[in-house]
């Protein structure tokens, strides 16, 4: 009775001195901490800063974000198991994801996302979020956007590389998860995930003999100071997610919900555009210093299929029938196989539905085909000049296309495919 009656008294002498915001009309923002590992300058922090600054008007005086970069509040490791519990309450990861969810591997599979207008298509599609999205607020994170890291490119300082067999032993930082190792334990390397804070100490202490990121990573990061050569792959494109605790966001008002999650979806396509901007500013400012070199895609696409069998044969959902066997499944995102790198290995259970819109409707320019052989490419040829393989061609975000990719309006040439 006495515990009772002096939380009562509290309560009343707390509301006599205007200790409780909410009675005295002086609430203040709710705070969100939003955590990455990108360093300034980067497109991490360009993206996390223009998106704070988006809530912080919107919701002026409700909420407020704080972006903290450079792995101030955590690894990607960390940050992930610590918005579990809401500490912080967002974070900004990227390549990590696969380890929440082993789907997110999918965006692991080499070359399999070909342009930043592909990757938009491929996060508006409702099938896609269904199979990625609908899963994680059991698992205590909310996806609210699909933000970018961008195309990867390999740094190192032994040798340039040109094929895949120029990676052997070479000592490679690669980021959390398994489909990366995977990937470049393929291609002859040997990868090793590291926190990315540490990455530059230890290619200057030659630790590591090279890493793999995004042109906006590699220069925000000063890697040019300690790495030779930069061999443009393209390997992988990275997409950036903007996650949040789940029991933080269920605690915030339903039009607070609405406006960060308006903003943080159309945030989508400023990460895409700046990632875009930033590819063709820095490449003239990573070289020189470091020397650059074209690799052989088509080189790295066969030695590629292993991972792509393997995610089929280890991922729930991971593959589906080949093409020959699933006729409406446009081909433009099978695994090429390692005995005939035009022959479709397994389909990717994910892109089998975002395939449609990444070869895209009929009717939109900047699609992509990938041709059944040289035969039927040739065949389209007589249609168009701009068929690759001999034929030097770019896709729509400005990186060169392996041999049987076609960015052309695919009304007249669908049926190659």
């Amino acid at each position: 009775m006495k515990r009772v009656r002096f939380s009562l008294i509290f309560g009343v002498a707390m509301l006599t001195a205007g200790l409780w915001p909410a009675a005295a009309g002086a609430q203040q923002p709710v705070t969100i901490r939003l955590g990455h590992v990108g360093f300034p300058g980067s497109l991490f922090d360009i993206v996390s800063t223009r998106f704070a600054k988006d809530v912080n008007e919107a919701l002026k005086g409700r909420v407020e974000v704080k972006v903290f970069h450079s792995s101030q509040i955590g690894t990607d490791e960390q940050m992930i198991k610590g918005i579990r519990v809401g500490a912080p309450e967002m974070t900004y990861p990227s390549t990590i994801m696969s380890t929440v969810d082993q789907r997110y591997g999918v965006f692991e599979m080499p070359y399999i996302i070909v342009s930043r207008a592909h990757m938009k298509k491929v996060a508006d599609n409702k099938a896609v979020q269904k199979a990625l999205f609908d899963g994680l607020p059991a698992r205590g994170i909310r996806m609210l956007g699909v933000w970018e890291n961008g195309f990867r490119h390999i740094t190192n300082n032994r040798r340039p590389v040109k094929y895949p067999g120029d990676l052997n032993d070479i000592k490679l930082r690669v980021p959390g998860g398994v489909w990366r190792v995977k990937m470049f334990q393929a291609y002859g390397a040997k990868p090793s995930p590291m926190p990315f804070a540490e990455v530059y100490s230890a290619l200057q202490q030659g630790v590591m003999d090279g890493q793999e990121n995004p042109f906006s990573q590699i220069h925000s990061a000063k890697f040019l100071e300690v790495q030779k050569y930069l061999s443009l792959t393209g390997h992988v494109y990275t997409p950036g997610y903007l996650i949040v605790s789940e029991d933080f966001w269920k605690k915030l008002p339903k039009d607070v919900q609405a406006t960060i999650s308006k903003i943080a979806w159309a945030t989508g396509d400023f990460a895409r555009s700046e990632g875009a901007r930033l590819d063709k500013e820095l490449l003239q400012k990573l070289a020189p210093p470091m020397i650059v070199n074209e690799p052989d895609k088509e080189a790295f696409i066969r030695a590629s299929g292993a991972v792509y069998e393997e995610f089929g044969k280890q991922v729930a959902g991971g593959a589906t029938p080949e093409r020959d066997a699933a006729p409406h499944l446009p081909a433009c995102l099978c695994a090429p196989s390692r005995s005939h790198p035009r022959k479709p290995g397994p389909l990717l259970h994910v892109s089998a539905h975002l395939s449609r819109v990444a070869r895209g409707d009929s009717s939109e320019p900047g699609s992509v085909i990938r041709f059944r052989n040289d035969r039927t490419a040739a065949r389209a040829a007589h249609h168009s000049r701009r068929v690759v393989g001999r034929f030097p061609a770019r896709g729509a975000g400005g990186h060169r296309l392996p041999r049987g990719v076609l960015p052309l309006r695919p009304q007249r040439l669908a049926r190659l495919v």
